[in-house]
């Protein structure tokens, strides 16, 4: 097996830690970078990244000296980029197991970018599955194929006028949520108690994910709350489903004025059939 070279930057290879849709991994700091540009690379708001670390300084040398960067559908792209990120091979992985785990990057482009001849895997092998790339890619535009393929298949109308604005935040009672509200609703519940709650209303959309179907795990992605978090998502006021935010959506063309995307499956358990539909979210401060 022969692997990509990885050129560029003096940046150990990045490995995948964790397990998605939850997993990350280690960025070790250099001389003269900061919050913000790292921040870009890794398609995250500066509050989000800090939040994720724990970091309570925008002083870079009060930081430690490495930074877990979460992967989702938007930064972990297609197109190349100094940075591939490379997941060790364990008993059991296939070419089309690693395709689902990792946003469905597609198998030739996996056999092409690692130069595999066959589809036979080696225990310690490292692959690589993607490209970390954010809101500004270091070498290109992540292409349509890197967006959610719900996003890709078709035009996204215009939003209204009236999404343009910064959505209206509001504090909110504490509400009643039921266990057929997924697999994160007991999350939710345990939160409820001791944080704030607040509301905000807007334009939703889609994305597809294999997961949700039948775990009921569902999963957003959003620009308002840290990644990780557990919201609670209705759009007709009658059915309610609560899914842990994956990362920011994506800051392009389709997605202006977009509050949220819904995986397949929640939007399923929604009931939602539109490609763009209101949505209303409830997530802690």
């Amino acid at each position: 097996m022969f692997l990509v070279p990885f050129a560029g930057r003096a940046q150990s290879k990045l490995l995948v830690l964790g397990k998605c849709p939850e997993c990350y991994v280690q960025y070790r700091l250099k001389p003269g970078e900061t919050l913000e540009s790292i921040s870009a690379l890794a398609g995250m708001s500066l509050a989000q990244l800090k939040a994720y670390n724990k970091i309570s300084s925008a002083d870079l040398t009060a930081t430690p000296s490495s930074i877990r960067i979460l992967l989702s559908a938007s930064n972990l792209i297609t197109s190349k980029t100094p940075l591939p990120i490379f997941h060790v091979v364990e008993r059991g992985d296939n070419l089309y197991r690693l395709n689902l785990q990792y946003f469905t990057p597609g198998i030739p482009r996996i056999k092409e970018w690692n130069q595999l001849k066959s589809e036979t895997l080696k225990d310690g092998d490292m692959l690589v599955v993607g490209y970390l790339g954010g809101n500004e890619p270091l070498v290109n535009t992540p292409s349509v194929a890197a967006l959610p393929s719900m996003v890709a298949s078709a035009p996204v109308p215009a939003a209204p006028a009236a999404v343009e604005a910064a959505p209206v935040k509001q504090v909110v009672a504490i509400p009643q949520v039921s266990a057929a509200e997924g697999y994160y609703a007991a999350q939710f519940s345990a939160a409820l108690p001791v944080q704030q709650l607040l509301e905000i209303s807007g334009t939703g959309g889609l994305f597809k994910s294999i997961t949700g179907w039948g775990d009921k795990r569902y999963y957003v992605l959003m620009n308002e709350v840290v990644p990780g978090s557990i919201v609670r998502i209705t759009v007709d006021q009658v059915k309610y489903i609560c899914a842990r935010v994956l990362g920011p959506i994506p800051d392009n063309k389709p997605n202006k004025g977009l509050l949220v995307r819904l995986s397949n499956a929640a939007a399923a358990a929604l009931g939602v059939s539109e490609m763009m539909f209101t949505a209303t979210v409830n997530y802690f401060q």
